[in-house]
């Protein structure tokens, strides 16, 4: 009797989420603040519609829901994303009080320098999105892992009035998070040593600090006797 009863449950979730309009994904992601979803398309199911962060629309998504999910009491999305020569993949799980989110892929020229261009800095390079997951709980992020590759190349940078140029070796970049804030650690592929820490506070204060290291890899190397794992900059700016 209560087999019969669940599978009849099951059956009537399924056809309410095929059917349901897609604008009801809005109240899903509600646990990322700052995230909206807007001009939704289709349903629960299967829709796409358009992304917004921190006011800003950086892109649209397509998803479509893995059905199997709810026998693990959750809703999970496959969900592809597109936006200012970014693309990724990957899926979205939610439950209870609970938002996760993987997803791979590659962040293109334009939208890199698009985020660079407060410190007046560019690449020539894309980047790869080997792995990245996030968990928010109660409209707080609680986990972030992840790991981005940068083949080197070109980079150039305003400085003392005029463009400085230097070409930079491969780079991996590793993302983590702590009491809700966030770091990433920049590394030469064929080292050890951070060229660049970078920290993101829950208030909006973005910390970067750049190691001697990195002065020298860009030939202007910091005077002084420091090894090169010494911090020789500090920036502190208030992103949001």
């Amino acid at each position: 009797m209560f087999r019969y009863i669940g599978a009849t449950a099951l059956f009537v979730a399924l056809i309410c989420l095929v059917f349901a309009p897609a604008g009801l994904l809005r109240h899903f992601v509600s646990d990322v603040p700052g995230l909206h979803v807007v001009s939704p398309k289709g349903t629960l199911w299967s829709g796409a519609g358009g992304i917004i962060v921190q006011g800003e629309q950086i892109g649209s998504a397509e998803w479509s829901l893995q059905p199997l999910s709810l026998f693990a009491f959750e809703l999970a999305w496959e969900v592809r994303f597109s936006g200012r020569d970014a693309t990724l993949h990957g899926d979205v799980r939610i439950s209870p009080g609970t938002l996760r989110g993987k997803a791979s892929g590659v962040i293109g020229v334009d939208a890199i320098n698009y985020t660079l261009a407060p410190w007046d800095t560019r690449i020539e390079s894309p980047v790869s999105v080997e792995h990245l997951e996030a968990t928010f709980e109660d409209q707080s992020l609680t986990m972030l892992d992840g790991q981005l590759t940068w083949p080197g190349g070109a980079t150039s940078w305003l400085m003392d009035g005029g463009t400085s140029n230097a070409t930079l070796p491969p780079m991996t970049a590793v993302l983590s998070s702590q009491d809700a804030t966030l770091s990433g650690l920049m590394v030469p592929v064929d080292g050890q040593i951070p060229v660049v820490q970078v920290t993101l506070a829950p208030d909006g204060a973005l910390t970067v600090k750049i190691s001697k290291l990195l002065t020298r890899l860009v030939g202007r190397p910091w005077p002084g006797s420091d090894p090169d794992h010494a911090i020789v900059v500090e920036m502190v700016d208030d992103v949001f």
